[in-house]
């Protein structure tokens, strides 16, 4: 007989002995056929499926059988075979005859009896770690972090439990009737800067089981959040995992700029997921500050008209944004100065005549995270977020000067004569498949002037766009210029690229202003529906005959050319050659835009 034909037969007996202690039994008998060679071993189990007791039946059993049988009050109910098959099977009160087919097509048969008397209940022990105590304190409001826990005890139907110290954890022996319904009360007694006792509901602590027992935990991670200055605690808080600060104390000292924790801001927003010291910040500034926001171009102003349409200029205002929650308020004698290239930022709360009070001094310079401009555009306002990065913030003095950086070089080549795309096999075009996001860019690269290409220097890195990838220079300088971007420091080369961000590229890497405005109903309220309506309104991009344009499918090599043609410019008839591609024939609505995409010598 092989040996791989054996397997182990494992026999369950659930004891649900109505209402009555679960135990075990004084004797099995198994009777199996001769020959075989498989182990039976018996499980005793109470009504939650924690194992009470077994016992191995070595050298018995039958082929390919897995069996579970429920004892209920000493007697076998129920036989069910979770592996293989019976041919039949007969249960007499405490006694099953069992009918297998083996792999060998022979028929054997167990006969099984249980009988004899119930024994007297174990106990099962009950845990609880001295970390978790301290955990459960403090989910309780109890600072906990150093507390000593000098005793655990539970009252619950089961009556009253002491628990005894061993090691780290305090254990109990309960008895079987505990589970993890069980209503209780955990009683813990502690010492730290004040002695004292708490206790904490049942439904404040997770229950698990174990072979060994049950183990108990707090049921939610609390973390001790702390709102200090130099001198002294001002709040603390108990934060559950997960959660946010939200309002934060009200503090007044002089100097005062707002809430840190290990060197950045925090706010309302704060998520906590740590135990947290929040230390008060002050300005090192001076108490008064003048702010000159640069226009000499007309590029504040010229940027929300690209976006929102002609404004009142002198409707314009600008608030500076602090990194705790607070900033310039109200614009009182905010405004342009009489040529109209610099705007004067001053502070919020002012009356007339208070000159002290109305420059600014809430938000310093080292404080400073963005700059919100506003202005009122067909009879409603309007306003723009324009962060750190997107400007030239200088301090010198007690005056801070503001400007607008202008965007990274990036010029296309408009002259004819080179290709810019190229197939996907030997005469194959591929015009129906997709783009991934590190070809686009590095497309668009190659549509560059050579001296559009030299002048971008910046890079901005991926986590994944590794220095060796093909496409490295193309998305990392790209990125670095705006013209496209990633996700939580990731850039996704590999997945196709969208035709909302296939538009985005080429509307920002041509310098084109988005526009507001909505061109296509399903674009509306996109991120890129100011690049969409600028690239629809220049005739760059066309939609599909339902009117939609789709921004989150996926763009198709021939949709691509269609739009990189229009923004270089290239048109007019069909080079000679005609059929350089053999999936791209004469006729096809995307035939001359790939003809003019791949005309010439191929740029590196």
């Amino acid at each position: 007989m092989k040996k791989a034909a054996f397997t182990a037969l494992v026999i369950v007996i659930m004891a649900a002995l109505l209402g009555a202690a679960p135990g075990k039994f004084a004797d099995i008998i198994c009777d199996p056929p001769k020959g075989t060679k498989a182990d039976i071993n018996f499980i005793f189990v109470d009504e939650t499926g924690n194992e009470i007791y077994s016992e191995l039946k070595e050298g018995v059993g039958a082929w390919n059988a897995n069996i579970n049988i429920k004892v209920n009050s000493g007697e076998i109910e129920d036989v069910v075979p979770t592996v293989g098959r019976f041919n039949s099977s007969s249960i007499d009160g405490a006694e099953a005859v069992l009918s297998f087919s083996c792999p060998n097509g022979s028929t054997e048969t167990i006969w099984i009896t249980v009988s004899g008397a119930e024994l007297e209940e174990e106990g099962l022990p009950l845990a609880v770690s001295v970390s978790e105590a301290r955990k459960m304190l403090q989910a309780a409001g109890v600072e906990a972090a150093d507390a000593q826990i000098e005793s655990v005890s539970m009252s619950s139907g089961l009556g009253e439990t002491e628990f005894v110290k061993s090691g780290e954890n305090f254990i109990a022996e309960i008895g079987k009737a505990f589970n993890e319904s069980t209503t209780f009360e955990l009683n813990i007694a502690y010492s730290s800067a004040v002695r004292g006792q708490i206790t904490i509901p049942s439904g404040n602590v997770s229950v698990l089981t174990a072979f060994s027992g049950w183990e108990l935990f707090s049921a939610k991670e609390v973390y001790v959040v702390k709102f200090v200055d130099s001198v002294s605690v001002i709040e603390t808080r108990y934060v559950e995992e997960g959660s946010v600060l939200g309002p934060l104390p009200e503090y007044e000292a002089e100097g005062f700029s707002g809430w840190t924790c290990s060197g950045e801001a925090v706010g309302s927003w704060t998520e906590v997921g740590s135990n947290m010291t929040i230390e008060a910040g002050f300005s090192e500034e001076a108490d008064s500050e003048l702010v000159y926001i640069s226009n000499d171009d007309g590029e504040f102003v010229s940027m929300l008209e690209s976006e929102f349409g002609p404004i009142d200029d002198y409707s314009f205002r600008a608030r500076l944004e602090g990194r705790f929650e607070h900033g310039n308020e109200n614009y009182y004698k905010n405004g342009w100065e009489d040529d109209g290239t610099v705007y004067i930022v001053y502070n919020c709360d002012a009356n007339e005549g208070d000159r002290d009070k109305y420059e600014n001094k809430y938000v310093s310079y080292r404080d400073f995270t963005a700059l919100r401009i506003y202005a009122e555009a067909n009879g409603q306002e309007i306003s723009k977020v324009l962060s750190e990065d997107e400007l030239y913030v200088d301090y010198s003095g007690g005056v801070w000067q503001i400007a607008l950086k202008p965007r990274a070089f990036t010029q296309l080549d408009t002259s004819t004569g080179w290709a810019y795309m190229d197939g996907r096999g030997e005469r194959l075009f591929a015009p129906e498949e997709n783009i991934t996001r590190g070809e686009a860019c590095a497309i668009f690269f190659r549509c560059l002037t050579a001296e559009s290409r030299a002048a971008l220097t910046q890079r901005e890195q991926f986590g994944d766009v590794d220095v060796n990838d093909w496409f490295y220079d193309a998305v990392t300088k790209l990125a670095a210029a705006g013209a496209i971007d990633g996700w939580n420091g990731m850039f996704a080369p590999d997945t196709d690229i969208t035709r909302a961000e296939f538009t985005a590229l080429a509307v920002r890497t041509a310098n084109i202003q988005p526009i507001s405005g909505t061109y296509f109903a399903d674009a509306a309220g996109h991120w890129a529906e100011g690049e969409i309506n600028a690239a629809a309104r220049l005739g760059i991009i066309g939609g599909y005959p339902d009117g939609s344009f789709r921004p989150d499918a996926r763009i198709t090599r021939a949709e691509a050319v269609t739009i990189l043609n229009g923004i270089l410019g290239r048109e007019g008839s069909v080079p000679g050659w005609a059929a350089a591609w053999d999936d791209v024939l004469p006729g096809a609505w995307y035939f001359a835009d790939v003809a003019l995409a791949t005309t010439g010598e191929m740029r590196e």
